[in-house]
């Protein structure tokens, strides 16, 4: 029944938007990743894997080899030339993060391809808006590589860079997304 409620508002939700970016949509909030009958990842990758699986698309090569579901996806599309950082995003496509926790356990920074999100779309100020599983949850979370270091526009008080890190210590710097990332992929 939930299945096809959601195909049911899928049908009636503007078809501007591209599938996979309806679909997170439609999880925004939960916990437990699930289209339809598919259990998906509760993470990151989960999330990015599975709404598109659920589009008809594969973007996982498993003949292209890496150490997570985040490089997997990045370094897939890297080895067909479709991944970026100048330039706008589209709705639809990747974005990458470095650095958004310690993936190698060594207390130190340096770990590449810790997170993605499926982009929402991008503000006529430049400001990517993305879809994403963080903190136990999908999330909106938004990205301005033109002001990496800045969370909020002093002029609006709007959110320009999400937190994507936890401050470990109180003078820790590079915990927003434009501090993060690593660039774009487009499937």
């Amino acid at each position: 029944m939930r299945l096809r409620a959601l195909l049911v508002l899928l049908a009636l939700l503007p078809a501007c938007a591209p599938r996979p970016v309806l679909l997170a949509r439609g999880l925004l909030g939960r916990s437990d990743l699930r289209i339809g009958a598919r259990d998906l990842r509760d993470d990151c990758s989960g999330l990015v894997i599975g709404c598109f699986a659920a589009s008809g698309t594969t973007i996982v090569d498993p003949a292209v080899p890496a150490p997570s579901g985040t490089a997997a996806l990045h370094d897939s599309l890297a080895s067909r030339g479709r991944t970026f950082r100048d330039g706008p995003p589209r709705a639809g496509d990747l974005v990458f993060f470095d650095d958004t926790w310690d993936a190698d356990g060594d207390g130190a920074r340096g770990d590449r391809l810790t997170h993605v999100g499926i982009v929402e779309g991008v503000s006529k100020e430049g400001v990517v808006r993305f879809l994403h599983y963080a903190s136990g949850e999908v999330r909106r979370g938004r990205l301005d590589p033109g002001r990496p270091a800045l969370h909020a526009d002093p002029a609006t008080g709007e959110e320009v860079n999400s937190w994507l890190r936890r401050r470990s210590h109180p003078e820790e710097t590079g915990l927003l997304a434009g501090e993060l990332f690593a660039g774009y992929g487009r499937p």
